[in-house]
């Protein structure tokens, strides 16, 4: 078995679990801390992409239905069996999404900053901008620091994989047909680009319960909201 899954505190007796999916050129890291602010009968597990962290020597799926293939296994080895609730950030939402409309059962569906396919707000990166424009992308949504971008080594590293996802995702083709049958949560930023309007659309798609929540920030929301953000998440307030 591949290095698919990180748990920052592992608890393998915990009856349920919270199973994260990254976002674009994403890893694990920035969900760790959450490990300490989920129930105590749920064990954080994070997925983890190829091409990034403990996977860096494999190859990144150059099409997206690769990476849900590749991201599916990664789910059945976090659940261990178990009850749980998937979550998604932006790209990691999509996958989430797609995962859910092509049969996994997760209790309850999580997507978080994740523009509906009805959107008609466009990717706002393509796989042949320039190296200067995918930094510029990550300045302005903050989700790489500063120290990174200015580390020539690092920076190239950071370009390499959010351009390998870019690759990935702009190879998926929505299928209008495809459902999503499990409880689902969609969270987004009130000064974020993926507003209600571009979530709006999961009322199309999703027919179980739908719930809605505008949280305060941009895309990563405020750094508060980020760090303790499974308390946004009303799966997890129920006894699963």
């Amino acid at each position: 078995m591949k290095n698919r899954v990180v748990r920052p505190r592992p608890r393998p007796d915990a009856r349920r679990a919270l199973i994260c999916l990254s976002y674009a050129g994403g890893g694990t890291a920035p969900f760790r801390g959450w490990a300490g602010h989920v129930p105590d009968d749920v064990e954080l597990a994070l997925v983890c992409y190829p091409g990034r962290e403990r996977r860096t020597g494999e190859p990144m799926p150059p099409l997206w239905d690769q990476l849900l293939d590749d991201v599916a296994l990664g789910v059945e080895e976090a659940a261990a069996g178990r009850p749980y609730v998937l979550f998604g950030h932006s790209m990691g939402g999509a996958v989430a999404a797609g995962l859910a409309s092509a049969g996994l059962a997760p209790a309850a569906l999580v997507l978080s900053a994740t523009r509906s396919p009805s959107s008609t707000l466009a990717y706002s990166i393509r796989p042949t901008d320039s190296d200067e424009q995918y930094v510029e992308w990550m300045r302005q949504k903050g989700q790489v620091p500063d120290e990174v971008l200015e580390h020539p080594e690092l920076r190239e590293m950071a370009v390499s994989i959010l351009r390998g996802d870019v690759v990935a995702m702009h190879s998926l083709v929505p299928d209008p047909a495809h459902r999503i049958e499990v409880p689902t949560q969609v969270l987004y930023g009130e000064l974020d680009e993926v507003d209600e309007e571009a979530v709006r659309g999961w009322s199309k798609i999703v027919t179980s319960d739908l719930r809605i929540d505008r949280l305060p920030g941009g895309h990563f929301y405020v750094p508060e909201v980020w760090e303790r953000l499974p308390e946004h998440i009303t799966a997890l307030r129920e006894d699963g």
